[in-house]
């Protein structure tokens, strides 16, 4: 079975911007930016629902960042960004579900 992954489905209409940041010296700010703003992200699949075609980034995304969201504009973008803990054994308490917030 092929997979398609988000920057497969590009087509010549659309752009995006991936961005990387220290935002402190132990915090990686990911930031992917895009021209779809009337398609939000949807977060990935529950673990009692079945297998889909998509939705394994934000699976990957919910699991891996410490805090991740959506930030909207300016029309007709989009960016969602992730903050990734770069310390080892970081204590710093995660939000559930890979811990989206504004921003």
């Amino acid at each position: 079975m092929h997979r398609q992954h988000a920057a497969d489905r590009l087509d010549a209409a659309e752009a995006f911007r991936l961005t990387l940041t220290l935002a402190t010296p132990w915090t990686l700010r990911i930031e992917l930016t895009d021209t779809r703003g009337e398609r939000m992200p949807e977060p990935g699949r529950r673990g009692d629902e079945p297998p889909g075609e998509s939705g394994y980034g934000l699976l990957l995304v919910e699991e891996l960042a410490t805090r991740w969201g959506v930030r909207v504009g300016p029309p007709p973008s989009k960016t969602v960004w992730a903050e990734l803990d770069l310390a080892c054994g970081t204590t710093r308490p995660r939000h559930p579900r890979g811990g989206r917030t504004e921003g």
